[in-house]
C-alpha cells in the first residue's frame, strides 16, 4: 500500500492516511485537489494566443497547418508520437499526418511502432515489396490496438510512397513482449547461412512460451540465454561470411532477432522491474535500428505519452523517452496528445466527460479550438504559465487495459480508483516538445473481418 500511496498522492501523510481509511475519505480528499481547480484567466489567455489551429486530422489533407513542424522538428533524427490512449482514432489519424509530412518534407525514413520486432517484419516486407496485404500484415502485429482501419490506412500510405519514390521507408517495431515470430526468423535467417547452428539452436528456441508473462522459468531462461549467446557470438565472428551468403540488411534484422529473444526471456516481472527492463529494451532496439540504417536514418515513434514522454511516468522508473533523451538529447522531438473528453477502446469503448478544470486538458480546451498544436518552446521562462507547467498538471491518460482488480497492472486500477478517471501528472514541457490536442474524440476503429 505504501507504494501506492507514495505514487498517487505523493507520499504526503494526509493522503497515506486518506488512502487507508474508507473510499468515502478518499472520495473527499479527491475533491480538494488542485485537479478541481481551474487555471487562471491569465494563463488560459496565454494558451489561447499561442495554439495553433489544426484544420483537420484527415490523412492527405495537405500540409499548410502543420508546416510549424519544420522549425520545431529541425534535424532531429527520431520524431516520438505518444497518444493519451491506445483506442483513439483522431491520435491515430493525427499521428499518420504528422508521418505524412516528415517523411515528405524532412526525410525521415523509418517508422517504428509500440509492437514486438518480429510481428513487425512482415509489414516490412510489405511496404517496401508488397508481400501480403496491408490489412493482413497490420492483423499480424499483435496488439488490439493496432489492429485498426487507421494503421491499416497509415501502412497503406507507406507502401504508396515507397512505390513512388526512391527513398524508401521502413517500418520496424521495437517492443519486446513477445518473441517467438522473432525466433522463427532467427531460425530461419540460421538454416540458410549456419545450418548446423540452426539445428543446435532449435531445441532451446522452440520452447519459447506465448508471452513473458508469466515470465519463463529460471532453467529455461538459462537456457535459452545461453543459446542466444552462442548465437550472437557467430553473429560477430562470422559476420563478413554471412552477409556474403545473405545481405547486410538480412543480417542486421536477423541479428536483431536474436537480441530481442534475450530481452523477452529476461524480462522481469511486472510492476516496477518489468516497466524498467521494458522501456529500457525498447530504448535500445530504438537506437540499434538507427544504427543499422546508418548515419542518415531518421525515425518516427509510434507508442504511449507514458512511453514517449521525458520524465518517469512511473516515480523512479526511465520512461523510454528518458531512456532516449539521454541518448540523443535534443535530437529527439517528442510530441504528446492531449484531449478533453469522448470516446475511445479500451478495448471496449469507454466514454469520459469533460477533463476536470485543473487538467492540462481542461486548461487546452478554454481556447474554445476543436483541434490544435502547442509549440511547448514558447512557454515564457517565468510568470504564470511557467510557474502553472511546473505545478505538474494532470493530464488524460489511458492505457490498453482497464483491469477491475488489483492485479499486475497496479497503477492504472488505483489511478482509476481514487482520482478522476485517467489522469497523470507532469510538466508538460519536462515531457514533451511539442503537444496536440483534441477536444472530442472517438473510437479507433478495429478492423472488420
Amino acid at each position: 500500500m505504501l507504494n501506492r500511496r507514495r505514487l498517487l498522492f505523493g507520499g504526503t501523510a494526509v493522503a497515506a492516511a486518506a488512502v487507508a481509511s474508507a473510499p468515502v475519505a478518499l472520495h473527499a480528499l479527491a475533491q480538494q485537489q488542485p485537479f478541481n481547480l481551474p487555471v487562471s484567466d491569465e494563463i488560459a489567455a496565454w494558451l489561447k494566443a499561442n495554439a495553433i489551429p489544426l484544420a483537420t486530422t484527415e490523412p492527405c489533407s495537405g500540409f499548410k497547418d502543420i508546416e510549424f513542424l519544420r522549425a520545431a522538428v529541425g534535424d532531429a533524427r527520431i520524431v516520438s508520437l505518444g497518444e493519451a490512449t491506445h483506442g483513439t482514432r483522431e491520435f491515430f489519424q493525427l499521428k499518420h499526418r504528422v508521418i505524412e509530412y516528415c517523411v515528405a518534407e524532412l526525410c525521415l525514413t523509418m517508422v517504428d511502432f509500440e509492437a514486438d520486432y518480429g510481428d513487425t517484419l512482415a509489414v516490412n516486407d510489405y511496404v517496401l515489396d508488397g508481400k501480403g496485404s496491408a490489412a493482413e500484415v497490420v492483423a499480424g502485429m499483435g496488439f488490439w490496438i493496432w489492429n485498426t482501419e487507421e494503421v491499416v490506412a497509415l501502412v497503406e500510405w507507406i507502401r504508396a510512397w515507397n512505390i513512388a519514390h526512391d527513398r524508401k521507408v521502413r517500418f520496424y517495431g521495437f517492443d519486446m513482449q513477445e518473441c517467438r515470430a522473432a525466433a522463427r526468423h532467427l531460425l530461419g535467417y540460421l538454416h540458410d547461412v549456419a545450418p548446423e547452428l540452426a539445428r543446435a539452436s532449435e531445441p532451446a528456441l522452440a520452447t519459447l512460451p506465448a508471452e513473458i508473462w508469466p515470465p519463463v522459468g529460471d532453467d529455461l531462461q538459462a537456457r535459452i540465454i545461453a543459446q542466444i549467446a552462442s548465437i550472437l557470438a557467430s553473429f560477430d565472428g562470422e559476420r563478413a561470411l554471412w552477409i556474403s551468403r545473405s545481405s547486410e540488411s538480412t543480417w542486421h534484422v536477423a541479428r536483431r532477432c536474436a537480441v530481442v529473444v534475450e530481452q523477452c526471456v529476461r524480462c522481469p516481472k511486472p510492476f516496477r522491474d518489468y516497466f524498467a527492463w521494458r522501456d529500457r529494451c525498447m530504448a535500445n532496439n530504438v537506437d540499434s535500428l538507427l544504427q543499422a540504417e546508418g548515419p542518415q536514418a531518421k525515425a518516427l515513434l509510434w507508442a504511449h505519452n507514458g512511453h514517449v514522454k521525458r520524465t518517469p511516468w512511473i516515480p523512479g522508473v526511465p520512461s523510454m523517452g528518458g531512456c532516449l533523451h539521454g541518448d540523443f538529447a535534443a535530437q529527439q522531438v517528442v510530441v504528446g496528445f492531449s484531449f478533453n473528453q469522448g470516446t475511445f477502446r479500451l478495448p471496449e469503448s469507454d466514454t469520459v466527460g469533460s477533463a476536470p478544470p485543473g487538467f492540462l486538458d481542461a486548461a487546452l480546451a478554454r481556447t474554445g479550438l476543436p483541434l490544435l498544436a502547442l509549440d511547448l518552446s514558447r512557454v515564457p521562462a517565468s510568470g504564470p504559465v511557467a510557474a502553472w507547467m511546473a505545478s505538474k498538471p494532470y493530464q488524460r491518460f489511458a492505457g490498453a487495459g482497464k483491469p477491475i482488480e488489483p492485479n499486475w497492472y497496479e497503477l492504472r486500477y488505483w489511478f482509476e480508483l481514487f482520482y478522476p478517471p485517467f489522469g497523470a501528472a507532469g510538466n508538460p514541457q519536462d515531457d514533451f516538445d511539442i503537444l496536440m490536442f483534441v477536444e472530442t474524440t472517438t473510437p479507433s476503429r478495429p478492423q472488420r473481418g
